[in-house]
């Protein structure tokens, strides 16, 4: 008897064992697979990261380029506004310059008019003291 109630306490012990033994390895297996989760979690939290930091430098790129191409539209509409400008300062002194023209033109056409007078009123003197000379001499004649 006591021999049989030795091996049966063996087994027990034995079986013991061998349960504490797969509860350990059932352990080891839950950690290891909490550590591969806990890895991959990692991989795809880092993952994440750099998406997010591409995107982030994106973004910036797409911010910095915007800003260049606002850069520019303002730069060419105040080469426009200063072409315009300038464009009007010219219309107004060929504006001006016709004015002048036309004022020198009307008053070039009213010395020719003045001379033109001149010369027909000198001719009318002309002719008056031609035919004073003519009256003058047939009376001298007549005199005679």
């Amino acid at each position: 008897q006591r021999f049989w109630k030795l091996k049966r306490e063996e087994e027990e012990q034995l079986k013991e064992k061998e349960e504490r033994a797969r509860m350990a390895a059932a352990e080891q297996e839950q950690l290891e697979a909490e550590k591969r989760r806990q890895a991959e979690a990692a991989e795809a939290q880092r993952k994440a990261d750099e998406e997010a930091e591409r995107l982030k430098r994106e973004e910036e790129e797409q911010q910095q380029k915007a800003a260049a191409e606002q850069e520019q539209l303002e730069a060419e509409k105040r080469r426009q506004a200063e072409a315009e400008e300038a464009q009007h300062k010219v219309d107004e002194e060929a504006e001006r310059l016709k004015r002048e023209e036309e004022g020198e033109q009307q008053k070039a056409a009213a010395e020719q008019e003045q001379l033109e007078a001149e010369k027909r009123r000198q001719a009318e003197a002309e002719e008056a003291q031609h035919k004073a000379d003519e009256e003058a001499e047939r009376l001298k004649r007549e005199e005679e």
